[in-house]
Parts: C-alpha cells; structure tokens; sequence
C-alpha cells in the first residue's frame, strides 16, 4: 500500500509533459509512485486539456477554502454551540443534541473541533484537551512479585465485551498532589454509572476498602483494572464481592476505554498535582452537570 503524499507543483509538470506524450493515468501513476486514482483526480482538476499550473491554482483554492460544515457555525447555531461549550459540552455531545433536536442547521463534532481552532478562547471547556499520544513498544504480560496471581484480561468472558448485561465495571485511580488523596473511579460498561469514593491515601487496604463498600449492594459480576500497586488486594476484593478480578496488558490502556475516557473527563475538575483532599464535598467539585447521559453516583469513604 502506496504511502499517502500531496501531488507537488513540480509533479503536476511531470503529469503534463507524461499526458501530452499520450500515457496512460495507470502509467504515469506507477513512474511517479503514486495511486491510478490519485492521478485520476489530479486530471479531473484540469479539463479539457490538463494544465500543472491551472491544477495548482485549482488545488490552493481549495486548501484555503473553508469547510462547508464550518460556515454552518454562525447566528442562532453558533450561539447554541457556544452555550453548550460553556457548560462544558464536548463537541460529540453537541452534536448529537442538536440531531436529536432535529435542529434546521445540522453540525457534525469535527466541524465543531474546526471552530475550535479559530477560537481558542472555549478551547478551556473541552472535556478531555488531548495530548500527542506517544510511541511505546508494546510491553509483554509480566506478573509483578505482589500479584502474582491475577488474571490476564485474555481469559474473561466474551460476554463482557458485549457490555449487554449490568455489573461488568471498569476500575482505576485519580490521582491529585504526590502523596495525598485520590479518587477510586469505578464505571458500569453497560450503563455507564460512574461510581466515586474519595480516599485519604492511595493505598492497597483504601482501595479495598472502598471497593468493596461501593460495589457490595450493587449487581457485580467483573472488575477490570491495571496493573497499579494500589490492587494489589485483588484477591481479598474478589472474595468479599464473589467477583472475578481482570487486569488489562502493561501499557494497553485501550482496554478499559470506558474507564479511561471518564477519568479524562473528571480531569476538567481535578486537574494534575493538585490536592484533591483540598475539596470539602466532591459534590461541589462540579459546578454543572457531569456531562448529558452519564450518571454519577458521589460517596465520600473515608476509610479507617
């Protein structure tokens, strides 16, 4: 498969000169290395006869065209897309509100992430402000000496995946100023109920302690988690819960997506080497609702 590149001023010479010579689009393709149908596009933009520079002007004219969604964005659509950026909508969520409501002017999230761009004043309420994400080698499954024992995520049940049934839950940690409080974060993958407990330390018999707590009289079946040192109780939780315990693979975040992308969204209101201990009432960590059709469920455990 043919890397993707842009057809150059330079290359448009070429394809002219090839074209004048009587070759084929397959042929001037194979000798420049690029697709049939990238040539095939790049004659439609001269026609009848094809011209390099009248196909540059064609191709800058386009590159300095606004998007059609984007032009969209203005008068009562801008105004309801700025509303709901404020209240700290994501771009997705917008969206869709907007096709639900069955609104004249339809607008989809990337055009919304466009305007973003060119007013980067609204770009502090987006949900998740995504960093580049970073090249790692995939690291093998290796048991750390304290948990020995758990369970590789290749060995839960398919029907987990399916997210068709309640009590398959997704477990991590929020973590604030080195050293002092965090947020046990446990979400629902069918239902999506995000469950909270604040903890004093990030500690092995806390999290326990909360877990079980939380998740005692609710309908449990599975608890997936990473390899953190703070599960290392694993096994004591999964006891007390009659829950099996699955640890996803080192470095495959992936696989606790729901999880991972709700803990992301909790950053907006817990933000990195901050003391989350500070916060009197997590119920006043959030100003507004959590996010349209996301249920949270808030209790403070304050473990002995």
């Amino acid at each position: 498969m043919k890397k993707y590149r842009r057809v150059t001023l330079g290359d448009r010479y070429q394809i002219q000169a090839l074209l004048d010579s009587k070759q084929s689009a397959r042929y001037i393709a194979r000798h420049l290395g690029y697709a049939a149908s990238t040539i095939s596009r790049e004659v439609d933009k001269s026609r009848p006869v094809y011209v390099a520079t009248r196909a540059e002007v064609v191709t800058q004219s386009h590159l300095h065209q606004p998007h059609e969604s984007t032009r969209k964005i203005q008068g009562r659509t801008e105004i309801y897309i700025r509303s709901k950026l404020r209240l700290d909508w994501s771009p997705e969520q917008i969206s869709g509100r907007m096709k639900l409501l069955k609104m004249k002017e339809q607008v989809s999230y990337p055009a919304i992430y466009r305007y973003l761009e060119r007013h980067r004043s609204l770009r502090s309420h987006l949900r998740i402000l995504r960093k580049q994400r970073k090249d790692r080698k995939a690291a093998s499954w290796k048991p750390h000496w304290f948990m020995l024992d758990r369970v590789p995520i290749e060995k839960r049940p398919k029907v987990v995946e399916e997210r068709k049934r309640l009590g398959d839950y997704e477990r991590d940690t929020v973590l604030g100023k080195r050293g002092g409080s965090a947020l046990l974060t446990m979400v629902d993958r069918t239902s999506r109920l995000l469950k909270l407990a604040w903890v004093a330390k990030n500690t092995a018999d806390n999290i326990h302690e909360a877990t079980v707590s939380h998740l005692k009289y609710e309908p449990h079946r599975t608890i997936t988690n990473d390899n953190g040192f703070e599960f290392m109780y694993h096994a004591k939780t999964s006891r007390a819960l009659n829950a099996a315990i699955y640890f996803n693979r080192s470095f495959h975040a992936w696989e606790r997506g729901t999880n991972e992308n709700t803990n992301g969204l909790l950053r907006q209101y817990f933000p990195k080497k901050h003391d989350i201990g500070q916060r009197t009432s997590l119920k006043e960590s959030f100003p507004r609702p959590f996010g349209p059709g996301r249920n949270v469920s808030i209790r403070e455990t304050y473990p002995a």
